[in-house]
């Protein structure tokens, strides 16, 4: 697969979370913060997608959530060029090749 066809199967943040999702959690959302299994996902237009609450504790929760993605202000299509990037290279890449062609600076590379 090459990056054409990685954002013809990806084209939009929903279907990258969407992704990472069913990776991260194959049988359902499990809360980060106390490893519930029972959790909901809150609609509204004013939450943000993809936000879920346990059950069990009442916090809310992302995939991102104690992860390397939370912290940062990336999108979930970047982070997944860059380990795709570095999954389908030979030798790795280096930060600096890897902020051109994301189009971020070295330091978020």
């Amino acid at each position: 697969m090459n990056v054409e066809e990685l954002r013809r199967h990806f084209p939009d943040e929903a279907s990258c979370r969407a992704f990472f999702e069913s990776v991260i959690w194959p049988d359902g959302p499990i809360c980060p913060h106390c490893r519930g299994e029972k959790a909901w996902q809150l609609r509204s237009p004013k939450v943000r997608a993809g936000l879920y609450e346990c059950a069990d504790c009442g916090k809310q929760f992302t995939v991102t959530t104690k992860t390397p993605f939370h912290g940062t202000k990336l999108s979930l299509w970047l982070w997944l060029q860059a380990m795709y990037s570095l999954i389908f290279s030979s030798k790795g890449a280096s930060s600096v090749f890897m902020a051109r062609w994301l189009g971020i600076s070295q330091k978020s590379a």
